[in-house]
């Protein structure tokens, strides 16, 4: 008996029923929260006016954890763009809010040695004793990424915790 041909599968001319579903779902989210969209992408890639339009548009409600539990303010501090987490601090970010990985903005710039934006989170009130979801502060974050410099700035601020 003559062994039938596999008919080889058909391309088809759309994209699957589930592709259409998550590019639907996520236009749907772009447009519900586009606030939060543009604030998260200019807060991630440090793209300061951009960041500035969002801040200032009238009726945007502004809120220290986005919908996916990303923080814009972390997302600053980790690529160390002290000039947008400065706007994000004035606008009232609350500095020791922890994202969705448990990573507050004091650890992101501590593990990348930003120690501008470090000094200048612990100077307007960043807690240096806060611990990730591992057990682990900001201090070891900065000695894990071996910048020994900001380590030390840390170090200095939670001795003057443990002495008041």
């Amino acid at each position: 008996m003559p062994r039938s041909k596999e008919k080889p599968h058909k391309q088809l001319p759309y994209p699957p029923a589930s592709h259409i579903r998550a590019q639907f779902t996520l236009l749907k989210m772009k447009s519900e929260n586009n606030y939060e969209y543009e604030l998260m992408e200019a807060a991630r890639t440090g793209d300061v006016q951009r960041l500035k339009n969002v801040l200032i548009t009238p009726g945007v409600i502004l809120r220290d954890r986005n919908s996916l539990g990303r923080c814009p303010l972390v997302e600053a501090a980790k690529i160390g763009c002290l000039e947008a987490v400065k706007m994000l601090v004035e606008a009232g970010f609350n500095l020791n809010v922890m994202d969705c990985n448990g990573k507050t903005a004091l650890m992101g710039a501590a593990l990348h040695g930003y120690y501008e934006v470090v000094k200048y989170l612990l100077e307007n009130g960043a807690d240096p004793t806060i611990l990730n979801k591992q057990g682990h502060g900001a201090y070891t974050i900065a000695v894990y990424g071996k910048h020994m410099d900001v380590a030390q700035l840390i170090q200095s601020y939670i001795q003057k915790i443990r002495q008041k």
